[in-house]
């Protein structure tokens, strides 16, 4: 009996003190066998200790408050808690009672309370008595019942959804609800779930040039970009060549095609030269990585599948696996002069090719084709090089196929340029005088007309590119003097040629925006791109001032490159860089690849500067082609 103990050891403390023998005969007794007396209890809190009683028969001691000594009255209740401090009346936590014993001496256990558990999320309440209910660290959601989740992934890919489990603790079975996409550098998310959300900075990070011959002629330059599909790029234009006074007219030279590697060097180049001239205009990458290059010849060249012979000047077509080994190539011409511009492809491998045909009939592999003078055509090839339909525009003045872009709803869209009017298949389209622009649009399945415009004013209007935005607009640059209307109201050149962006609608070509840039002397676009989020890119080259508003940009003692990028949501500027240096530095063509970096060619005369990261690079003595890839 613990409780007694202790105050028996009280009592006989109390008995020495009163010269009693204070060696007990049995638990109770004093050496009389009597019952011991007894003094009254300390006083508790708020309690006065009572008096002992007199004689043999000592009186009941007097009850301590609460807290104090142990002795009770029998019956008497007290409440009582031996939960956590903090607890006790929090959510469904209470106290309980006890009841002294008939002793007098005892406390009976706590009876009725109620102690923190485990917190029951099928339940309202606050089982475990921290002052909420199915807290949100422990009940993690509705039981039975979908629920988000983190899949232990990066960046958007890290949400996820599952089923929570009966008690709503876990959630069971995490499924990715977000795949990787583009990463947009404009936003903080990081969209391709690499770890990493990409800024826009527009900063060179590595370029390729590569000058080929050191005695004249020995002009080089790239003409088109194409991104591969394990992250690198290819080039193609024309080296060993007499370039005029923009780096772009050609006397004689080489084919020229070429693959970076992703991690940028260059993994491969080829040329092919003929007996009188070739040039490569166009090149586009289908998704088993074949490359294929277009553009037009004269005399004898070998692709590697055997000579193919001009009779003036015809269209070739070569296309290459991603080592750079010949897979097929053709000549297609008549008896006249013709030109492949441009080529696209789209998801199935099927090849796009532009230009123009001149006067004699034309056999692009489905029959002869009867231009008037100089008219646009656009042909379909399968990945194999097999004819699948083409047409031919004719109006009674020369127009000319200059860039085509295969758009995300299964159209490709043509961009050109005309010397009076054009028929590009939907009726007779006046022109302005001048030189305009024309754009069409036609479905890759046969070729049909979807839409066409013509757009112009007095002075000349010149194409530049033409790309395909995500959501299946049409991106259009170029460079205009005077004024150029697109839908939006007139733009007035303030140079001698301004720079011009436009966005038309993919359903019938109807304006949605457009931009233009200048201030003195002549601003050329040249290419253009968008990327996976819609941001564009505009590359080009300029001999004055230009503001594409982030303050006026001037070039030095000839053109000078500039590459901007603007965003999707309203057009504003992300960035702009400029490659000048001294000499003339030109940029013909853009593309961005699946993480957003940027890609642009051209060609330089002295120097071309790419910042620091990069640096200054020399040219060979005439002018070298280049290639560099820009930051998102």
């Amino acid at each position: 009996m613990p409780h007694a103990d202790r105050r028996i050891r009280r009592s006989l403390g109390l008995l020495a003190v009163l010269g009693l023998s204070a060696t007990p005969l049995a638990c109770g007794l004093d050496t009389n066998g009597s019952i011991p007396v007894t003094t009254g209890g300390t006083a508790g809190s708020g309690g006065t200790a009572g008096s002992g009683g007199m004689g043999n028969t000592g009186g009941n001691g007097g009850m301590g408050g609460t807290g104090g000594s142990e002795a009770c009255t029998p019956g008497e209740t007290r409440e009582c808690y031996s939960g956590p401090d903090g607890t006790k009346n929090v959510g469904t936590c209470k106290a309980g009672m006890e009841i002294c014993g008939d002793n007098g001496m005892e406390w009976s256990s706590c009876e009725g309370q109620v102690l923190p558990a485990a917190e029951d999320c099928t339940q309202p309440g606050d089982e475990d008595c921290n002052g909420e209910a199915n807290e949100v660290a422990v009940c993690l959601c509705e039981p039975g019942q979908p629920a988000p989740c983190d899949t232990g992934l990066e960046g958007i890919c890290a949400a996820g959804m599952g089923t929570c489990s009966a008690d709503g603790k876990t959630i069971e079975s995490c499924t990715q609800t977000n795949q990787p996409g583009f990463d947009d550098c404009t936003t903080e998310a990081d969209e391709d779930c690499d770890g990493t959300a990409v800024a826009c900075t527009g900063t060179p990070i590595g370029s390729v040039t590569s000058p080929q011959n050191t005695m004249d002629p020995m002009d080089d330059g790239i003409y088109d970009v194409a991104v591969t599909p394990d992250g690198g790029y290819v080039v193609a234009g024309i080296i060993d060549a007499s370039l005029n006074a923009d780096l772009f007219g050609i006397g004689g030279g080489r084919a020229y095609v070429a693959k970076i590697g992703a991690d940028g060097k260059l993994a491969w180049e080829k040329s092919f030269g003929s007996d009188s001239y070739i040039v490569a205009r166009g090149v586009a990458v289908g998704s088993g990585g074949n490359i294929t290059i277009v553009g037009e010849f004269n005399g004898t060249v070998d692709f590697g599948g055997g000579g193919l012979q001009s009779q003036v000047g015809d269209i070739f077509m070569a296309t290459f696996d991603s080592g750079g080994a010949h897979v097929w190539s053709k000549k297609l011409g008549g008896t006249n002069v013709q030109s492949a511009q441009d080529v696209d492809t789209d998801a199935a491998g099927n090849l796009y090719l532009t230009g123009w045909l001149t006067s004699d009939a034309v056999n692009l592999g489905g029959g002869n084709l009867d231009p008037n003078m100089e008219d646009v055509f656009l042909a379909s090839y399968d990945s194999a090089g097999n004819h699948r339909w083409s047409r031919v525009f004719n109006y009674n003045n020369n127009q000319r196929g200059r860039r085509l872009a295969v758009t995300k709803n299964g159209n490709v869209a043509i961009v050109g340029e005309t010397e009076s009017g054009a028929n590009l298949g939907g009726g007779n389209m006046g022109g302005a005088g001048g030189r305009d622009i024309i754009v069409g649009m036609y479905a890759t399945g046969n070729g049909d007309h979807v839409w066409s415009k013509i757009f112009g004013s007095a002075p000349d209007q010149f194409h530049g590119n033409i790309a395909a935005a995500p959501n299946g607009n049409v991106l259009l640059t170029g460079r205009f003097s005077g004024a150029l209307d697109f839908g939006g109201g007139a733009m007035t050149a303030a140079g001698a040629a301004d720079v011009y962006v436009a966005e038309l609608a993919a359903a019938n070509g109807n304006h949605v925006n457009s931009k233009r840039f200048g201030i003195t002397g002549t601003s050329r676009g040249a290419g253009i791109a968008a990327d996976g989020a819609g941001n564009v890119v505009v590359t080009g080259h300029f001999d004055g001032t230009v503001d594409f508003g982030g303050g006026t940009l001037t070039a030095g003692n000839g053109n000078d490159v500039f590459v901007v990028k603007f965003s999707a949501g309203n057009g504003s500027l992300l960035w702009n860089k400029t490659f000048g240096v001294n000499g003339t530095q030109a940029a013909w063509a853009a593309a961005v690849d699946g993480k957003g970096n940027v890609i642009v060619g051209g060609s330089f005369q002295q120097e071309i500067a790419f910042g620091d990261q990069v640096g200054t690079v020399t040219s060979s003595g005439g002018a070298d082609l280049y290639s560099v890839r820009l930051a998102p």
